[in-house]
C-alpha cells in the first residue's frame, strides 16, 4: 500500500531556544543515494535555502579493484580474461550487489560500447553467454528467479 508524507521546513524563531538558532546557522546538508525517487521541486527548493549536498564517499574498508581490461577481445581466451576481470571488479567493489548476468551486461557495454551477446557470437558463435560463463572454473553459475547469479568460487591452498 503507498504510503504519503510531507516535509516541511521549520522555522523557529531565536528567542525561543537558543541551541536551536545556534544549530540552525549551520549549513542543511542532505544526501541523495536514489535521484530518481527525489522530486525536481523538492530537490531545487532545497538548493534555493541554501542546503548543501554532501558527496558520498566510498567506504574505506573497500579496496578499489581496477580492472585490468584489454583494448581489444581477439579469442575467446581474451573474452574469458576480460569477463573474469569485469566480475572481480564488481564483486570487490560493489560487495551489496549481486554479480548477475545483466549487471555484467551493463558493465561490459560501458567498458566496450557494445553488447556482451553480440561480442560472445562474433568469437564463440557455437556458445551462449550461460555457456561460457559455465566453462569457466572459478566462477559459479546459477538461475536465480528470471536472471542468472554469478559467484566467484575462491580456492584455499591445501
Amino acid at each position: 500500500m503507498p504510503q504519503e508524507f510531507y516535509v516541511a521546513p521549520l522555522q523557529a524563531q531565536s528567542q525561543t531556544n537558543s541551541s536551536f538558532a545556534q544549530y540552525q546557522t549551520q549549513p542543511i546538508q542532505y544526501r541523495i543515494k536514489r535521484y530518481w525517487r527525489v522530486d525536481a521541486y523538492f530537490l531545487q527548493k532545497l538548493k534555493d535555502e541554501g542546503a548543501q549536498e554532501m558527496k558520498s564517499q566510498p567506504s574505506p574498508n573497500i579496496s578499489k579493484y581496477q580492472p585490468n581490461l584489454i583494448s581489444e577481445i581477439k579469442s575467446v581466451d581474451d573474452l574469458k580474461f576480460v569477463l573474469m576481470e569485469i566480475i572481480k571488479d564488481l564483486a570487490i567493489n560493489h560487495p551489496q550487489q549481486r554479480v548477475t548476468v545483466a549487471i555484467l551486461g551493463k558493465s561490459f557495454r560501458n567498458h566496450y560500447q557494445q553488447p556482451i551477446r553480440t561480442m560472445v557470437r562474433n568469437v564463440c558463435p557455437e556458445l551462449r553467454l550461460i555457456d561460457l560463463l559455465q566453462t569457466m572454473p572459478n566462477l559459479n553459475v546459477k538461475q536465480v528467479d528470471r536472471d542468472w547469479q554469478i559467484t566467484m568460487l575462491i580456492h584455499g591452498n591445501d
